[in-house]
C-alpha cells in the first residue's frame, strides 16, 4: 500500500456479488471489503458499471446497490477520449476481440483515474497474471502508475485483512 487514502475502482462484478445469493463466500468477501473501505478510502466506478448493473440486476437488487454507492460516496468517473483510447490500446496490445471490450474499458477507466486497485471477481479475464503483466507493461510505456488487478479476496489480503 502506497497511499492513504487508497483509490479503488470497483468493477461491476464486485457490486453484483453484493446482491448475489448464489455465492455466499464471494458475497461475504465483497461485504467485508466494502465495510472496510467505507469512510477510509476512495471508491470509484465508471458509467459502464451503472450500465452493466442496469442490465444484469433487477430493480429490487439495483436499489440497495445504489444506496451503498451513495453511502460510500462512490465517485462516478467520466468517459473521456483518453479512456476510450486507452481501452483501444489495451485491446490492440492484448490481441483481444470485441468480447473483451468492456473488460478493456474497465481497466482503462482504472488506469486513467490513477487508482491503486481495480477490484473484480472476473479472474478469468481481468484479475489474472497475463492481464496484470499487460497492464504493467502498457503503464510503464505510457509512464503512468499501474493499478493492481485483484479479486476482493486478493484485495483483502493485499490490505493485510482477514478474508473470513
Amino acid at each position: 500500500m502506497t497511499k492513504i487514502p487508497l483509490r479503488l475502482y470497483l468493477e461491476t462484478s464486485f457490486w453484483r456479488r453484493l446482491v448475489d445469493n448464489q455465492s455466499p463466500e464471494r458475497r461475504k468477501a465483497s461485504y467485508r471489503l466494502y465495510r472496510f473501505l467505507l469512510d477510509r478510502h476512495e471508491m470509484l466506478v465508471s458509467p459502464l458499471v451503472f450500465e452493466e448493473l442496469e442490465h444484469t440486476t433487477t430493480a429490487a437488487e439495483l436499489r440497495p446497490l445504489l444506496r451503498k454507492m451513495k453511502r460510500g460516496r462512490v465517485e462516478r468517473l467520466a468517459q473521456t477520449a483518453a479512456v476510450t483510447q486507452a481501452a483501444q490500446s489495451l485491446l490492440d496490445e492484448a490481441g483481444w476481440g470485441g468480447g473483451q471490450g468492456t473488460d478493456a474499458l474497465h481497466i482503462a477507466f482504472a488506469m486513467m483515474a490513477n487508482v491503486d486497485v481495480l477490484v473484480t471477481w472476473d479472474a478469468a479475464d481481468i484479475a489474472r497474471k497475463k492481464t496484470r503483466d499487460l497492464v504493467r507493461r502498457i503503464a510503464r510505456t505510457w509512464r503512468i502508475p499501474f493499478p493492481e488487478l485483484l479479486t476482493p479476496v486478493e484485495t483483502l489480503q493485499w490490505l493485510h485483512l482477514s478474508t473470513r
